[in-house]
């Protein structure tokens, strides 16, 4: 029995705030689709953050759906899968179209165009009251909860995806925006939704480090604190020291400092990883049926996987004896990359990215933009 593959993707903008709905594979009257090429990409921390199409189209046509800055929305299987909108669309045969997903609201990478981490009681670092007075100003978000504090700056000291990169940080969370904008943060995942038999082999190495080195301001003065509560790592793997620099966060206490340096430590602990991203296509990705890594179920369809999941893979090393615990790796997406014309889904492993997963990953969603 042959696979159905993932359902349709269409494509249609919309006005900033709603209204005037136009499907863009419907602009030419007796043409089955006028888009092709349509890819999407999601990142962790963060959410949709962009999508590129062809458009064959007139290049000289004038059409309201095609107007810069109007919401671009991927929609498939009768649900919403990416939002963002249309920041460019060049002439030609075919048309090219790309723009910014909802996640990327909060960044300027540029010094400009980003929501700043202001609130009315002078703390960027309170995450629930600046993205509130940022929704009060026009962030397309809503929230699911109370988001969480840590530390202190200056109102206005950085931009939201700074202060959510500081937050997380310390209390070894992360943020996550889902399609349809309502932004949480939660701990990092841990129990796996997806199981793969790795389409390539593949070599894990190292990422992380098995013990940590903090600094802080206690008020009057910078103090070195140190972590090294992690001895199963270190007997494992040995002494592989990171730096976690906590000057940023205002003044700390003693207790404050050393629980926010274990939460580093507990987020960027050494662990094999796979360092090369991986190509999917369907049929390959299943998800994970029972409490049993054995037992899983049909196909996934492959343009609902968005980044911010664990991935239980099966390789060439079915024990990896290397581990801490002995078993498949379990991989924590951190960018995906769904390409609906081929219905190809490319994974990218926190490994890929760089070993402080926290800070970098943050850094790595401004640059996908």
């Amino acid at each position: 029995m042959a696979l159905t593959r993932s359902a349709p993707a269409l494509l249609y903008t919309e006005d900033p705030g709603g209204g005037r709905r136009i499907f863009l594979d419907r602009l030419v009257p007796g043409q089955p689709s006028a888009v092709s090429g349509l890819v999407w990409r999601t990142s962790y921390p963060g959410g949709d953050t962009n999508w590129q199409s062809n458009l064959s189209v007139d290049p000289l046509l004038s059409h309201l759906g095609l107007n810069l800055g109007r919401k671009a929305v991927i929609q498939s299987g009768g649900a919403i899968r990416f939002q963002g909108s249309l920041g460019q669309a060049t002439r030609g045969e075919p048309w090219q179209l790309q723009g910014p997903g909802l996640a990327a609201a909060v960044v300027s990478a540029t010094g400009s165009g980003g929501f700043m981490a202001v609130e009315s009681g002078g703390n960027a670092y309170n995450l629930d009251a600046v993205v509130t007075q940022a929704i009060a100003r026009g962030l397309p978000w809503t929230k699911a909860g109370t988001l969480p504090t840590a530390g202190t700056a200056a109102s206005g000291s950085t931009d939201i995806n700074g202060a959510f990169d500081a937050v997380g940080s310390a209390l070894a969370q992360a943020w996550s925006l889902s399609p349809l904008g309502v932004c949480s943060m939660a701990a990092l995942p841990t129990a796996p939704s997806y199981v793969l038999r790795a389409p390539q082999p593949l070599t894990p190495q190292m990422v992380g480090y098995t013990q940590a080195v903090g600094l802080y301001n206690n008020g009057s003065a910078t103090v070195v604190i140190t972590d090294t509560t992690h001895t199963d790592a270190i007997a494992k793997w040995g002494h592989i020291e990171g730096f976690y620099d906590m000057t940023g966060l205002g003044t700390l206490s003693s207790g404050t400092a050393a629980t926010y340096l274990s939460n580093w430590l507990t987020a960027n602990l050494a662990a094999p990883s796979y360092t090369n991203t991986l190509s999917v296509q369907y049929g390959q990705l299943r998800a994970v049926s029972g409490t049993s890594h054995n037992q899983y179920g049909g196909p996934v369809d492959l343009g609902t996987v968005r980044a911010g999941c664990i991935v239980t893979v099966y390789d060439v090393d079915p024990d990896h004896s290397h581990l801490l615990a002995q078993g498949p790796l379990q991989m924590l997406v951190t960018e995906t990359e769904y390409a609906a014309d081929p219905d190809v889904l490319t994974l990218t492993p926190a490994g890929c990215i760089g070993q402080d997963l926290l800070s970098i990953l943050y850094q790595s969603l401004a640059g996908a933009l």
